[in-house]
C-alpha cells in the first residue's frame, strides 16, 4: 500500500510538473492554429479574388503558423522531461498524439503557402493580354502544377497521420485538433481532385492535343425530355488548339424526316415513346434521348446522326436553355444582329422560341437562329473580361451540378475522367438505396414552362432492413396565369390547347416491388414495370390541363436495403436529379422501427439538428439522405 500511495503521489507531481512546464508550448501550438485557420478563413471568402495585400497578409501568416508548429513539436521531442513521461503507456500515447497533430499542422500551413501561389498564377494569368480564356485555362494549369502537386502530397502525408490517430483515446485538445481536420479534409482533397480532372479533361477536350469535334444537342427543357428535353437542333463543333474552328447547328426534327424521306427505313422505338408520342412515326434524333442515362442517350443520338449521313465525332455534348440562362448571368445580354434582338437571361426562352418557330428566309431552317445566337455567345465567352472569370466559373459549377451541362467521350479514359467529375450524366451507382424521377412531356407543347411540381417521399424501415416507401408528386398547370399579357398566336403555337401530358417515370433499386400507382388518389394501376442499367423501373401517363391539379403516387418496397454495422444501422439514399428539370421543392420522411433510437440525420453529408425525421430540401442537384439508428435489442 506505502509504494501504490508513493507512486500515485509521483504520478500527480509529475503531472502537476508537466502541465506547468507545457503551458506556454501548448499557447505556442494555439496560437499558430489561429494564424492557419485566420489565413485559410481569409482564402477561403475571397477565393481566387484576394488582392495582393489579402495574398501578401495571408502568406505571413501560414509561414508564421508553420514555423510556430514545427517549432513545438521539436521543442517537445527535445525535452527531457518528456522522455520521462513517455514511459507511462498513456501519457506516452497523448505525446505521439500531440506530435503527429503538431505535423499536420505544419503540413496545412504548406497547403495554404501553395494555395496563395495558386491565387498568385491566376491572376497573372488572369491579366494577360490578346489570348483567348482556352489558352490562358491551358497556361494557368501548367504554371500551378507543382503547387497542385505540393498540396496533394502534403494532403495525403495528413491522411496518413489522421489515420494513424483512428481508435486511440485522446485529450479534447487533441480530439479537438482532429475534428477539425475532419471537418476541413473535404474541401482539400476536392480541391485537389478538381484540378487534376480539368488537368486531364480539358487540354484533350479542347483540341489541344489534336483537332476535337462534337455533336451537341440543344435540347429544350420547356418540353422536357429525360437528358434535358426536346433535341430540338443538332450541332457540329470543332475545337483545335482551344479555339472553335468549325460550328454548325440545324433542325433535329428536319434531319429526321429527310433522313426517313430518304431512307424510308423505320426504328422501333421504345414502348411508352411509342404509345403516347411517336404513335406510327420511326424513332429519330429530336428523341433519341429517351433513357436518363446520358452515355445511353448519347449513343442512341450517334446512331441516328450516323444513319442521317452525320460526320464521324469524338464525342457528345448536351446542354439546354438552362445553360444558356447561366452563361448568359456571366456574360451578359447578347445582340444577335441578324435578328435585332437582345438575348438576356429573362428573355431568352421566350425569344428562341418566337423565332425559331420559322426560318428567317423561305426555304432557310428555322432553327438558324440557334447558330447565330451560339457563336455570338462563344465569342463573348472567350473573350470574357478577366473580372467575369470567378462569376464564370461559379456558373460552370453550377451547370456541372445542376445537370445542364452533359458530356459524352468516344474516348474511354476521358469519358472516365467526365464520370469523376460528375459531367457525364450517368444513372449512378450507390451502395444503399436509389430514387430518380424521370419525366417526358408527351404532347408536343411547350408547357414545361408553367408546370409547378413539388415532391414528398415517405420511408418506413422495418427490423429486417427492409424499407416501405411512397413518393408523391403533385402538379399545378399554371398555363392561366403565364399567358396573361402575351401573344394569343404564339401561345397557341406554343401550348396548342394547355393540355400536358406527361410520362413519369421512377428508377429505385433493383428487386424493388411496385405496391401500387395512384392518380389523385384514386388506384390507377402502372403503364410501365420494367428494368434500365440495373434500375428498377416503373412508369405512369397522366394528363394535366390548363389551370388544373394532380397528384401522381408511386408505393413500393425494396429488401434488405439497410446496412446493420454491429449496434449501429445506417439507411443510406440517393436521389438523382433530372437533367433540365426544375429545382422542386422535396420533402422526405423517415420512419426507423419502434423502439429504435436515432443517432444523426444527415443531407449531403451535414448533420441535421433538431429535425427529427424529416428532412425539407430541394431538387436542385442530386441529394443524399444518410439515417444512422440504434436497432432495438
Amino acid at each position: 500500500m506505502p509504494l501504490l500511495l508513493l507512486a500515485l503521489a509521483l504520478t500527480a507531481a509529475l503531472g502537476t510538473l508537466a502541465l506547468l512546464h507545457y503551458r506556454g508550448l501548448y499557447s505556442d501550438a494555439e496560437g499558430a492554429k489561429d494564424l492557419l485557420l485566420a489565413a485559410q478563413e481569409s482564402l477561403r471568402e475571397s477565393r481566387l479574388d484576394a488582392t495582393a495585400a489579402d495574398l501578401e497578409r495571408a502568406e505571413a501568416d501560414l509561414t508564421e503558423a508553420e514555423a510556430g508548429f514545427r517549432r513545438t513539436r521539436d521543442s517537445l521531442r527535445s525535452d527531457p522531461l518528456l522522455r520521462l513521461l513517455a514511459w507511462t503507456p498513456w501519457l506516452g500515447e497523448q505525446v505521439d498524439a500531440a506530435e503527429e497533430v503538431l505535423a499536420m499542422g505544419a503540413e496545412a500551413s504548406a497547403i495554404g503557402l501553395n494555395g496563395v501561389a495558386v491565387a498568385r498564377e491566376y491572376q497573372a494569368v488572369r491579366s494577360e493580354q490578346d489570348s483567348r480564356i482556352t489558352e490562358k485555362a491551358m497556361t494557368l494549369l501548367d504554371n500551378v502544377e507543382p503547387h497542385m502537386t505540393a498540396m496533394n502530397a502534403a494532403l495525403n502525408s495528413i491522411l496518413a497521420r489522421r489515420e494513424r490517430l483512428d481508435g486511440h483515446p485522446l485529450l479534447p485538445p487533441l480530439r479537438s485538433a482532429v475534428a477539425e481536420v475532419d471537418k476541413r479534409r473535404g474541401e482539400l482533397e476536392e480541391l485537389v481532385d478538381t484540378y487534376e480532372e480539368a488537368a486531364a479533361l480539358f487540354p484533350d477536350f479542347l483540341g489541344f492535343n489534336g483537332p476535337r469535334t462534337y455533336l451537341v444537342l440543344a435540347q429544350n427543357n420547356a418540353e422536357l425530355l429525360p437528358t434535358g428535353g426536346l433535341i430540338s437542333a443538332y450541332g457540329v463543333v470543332t475545337f483545335n488548339q482551344g479555339r472553335v474552328e468549325e460550328m454548325t447547328f440545324a433542325d433535329a426534327i428536319a434531319f429526321g424526316e429527310r433522313w426517313q424521306e430518304e431512307t424510308g427505313e423505320y426504328v422501333e422505338p421504345p414502348a411508352p415513346l411509342k404509345q403516347y408520342l411517336l404513335k406510327d412515326y420511326s424513332w429519330n434524333l429530336d428523341v433519341a434521348n429517351w433513357s436518363p442515362d446520358f452515355p445511353t442517350a448519347a449513343r442512341q443520338a450517334l446512331f441516328f446522326f450516323e444513319k442521317g449521313g452525320g460526320r464521324p465525332v469524338d464525342g457528345v455534348i448536351g446542354i439546354n436553355v438552362s445553360t444558356l440562362q447561366e452563361l448568359l448571368s456571366v456574360t451578359g445580354p447578347v445582340t444577335v444582329e441578324e435578328y435585332g434582338v437582345t438575348v438576356n437571361t429573362e428573355n431568352a426562352l421566350e425569344v428562341t422560341e418566337a423565332l425559331t418557330r420559322t426560318p428567317l428566309e423561305p426555304q432557310g431552317d428555322r432553327k438558324a437562329f440557334v447558330a447565330f445566337l451560339a457563336e455570338e455567345m462563344l465569342q463573348r465567352l472567350m473573350r470574357l473580361p478577366s473580372d467575369r472569370w470567378t462569376p464564370l466559373l461559379d456558373a460552370l459549377e453550377e451547370l456541372r451540378d445542376e445537370k445542364e451541362v452533359l458530356f459524352y467521350s468516344l474516348d474511354p479514359q476521358l469519358q472516365a475522367v467526365a464520370e469523376r467529375m460528375g459531367l457525364d450524366g450517368g444513372l449512378r451507382e450507390t451502395p444503399g438505396d436509389y430514387l430518380m424521377l424521370v419525366e417526358a412531356s408527351v404532347n408536343s407543347t411547350k408547357l414545361n414552362i408553367v408546370i409547378d411540381q413539388e415532391i414528398e417521399v415517405r420511408l418506413a424501415l422495418d427490423d429486417l432492413g427492409n424499407a416501405e416507401k411512397e413518393v408523391r408528386v403533385r402538379y399545378r398547370n399554371d398555363l392561366p396565369s403565364w399567358e396573361q399579357g402575351r401573344d394569343p398566336d404564339l401561345v397557341r403555337r406554343l401550348m396548342l390547347d394547355g393540355l400536358y401530358g406527361g410520362y413519369l417515370r421512377l428508377f429505385t433499386a433493383a428487386k424493388s416491388r411496385l405496391v401500387s400507382v395512384e392518380i389523385d388518389g384514386a388506384e390507377a394501376g402502372p403503364s410501365e414495370i420494367g428494368e434500365e442499367q440495373g434500375k428498377g423501373v416503373f412508369g405512369r401517363f397522366f394528363a394535366l390541363p390548363s389551370g388544373a391539379a394532380r397528384e401522381v403516387a408511386f408505393h413500393w418496397a425494396t429488401p434488405a436495403v439497410v446496412d446493420f454495422r454491429g449496434e449501429l444501422a445506417e439507411y443510406r439514399l440517393l436521389f438523382q436529379k433530372q437533367p433540365g428539370a426544375a429545382a422542386a421543392p422535396l420533402m422526405v420522411t423517415v420512419s426507423i422501427p419502434p423502439g429504435a433510437e436515432l443517432v444523426s440525420l444527415e443531407l449531403d453529408g451535414r448533420a441535421l439538428e433538431d429535425a427529427g425525421l424529416r428532412v425539407r430540401t430541394d431538387l436542385s442537384r442530386d441529394r443524399e439522405i444518410v439515417v444512422k439508428y440504434k436497432p432495438v435489442g
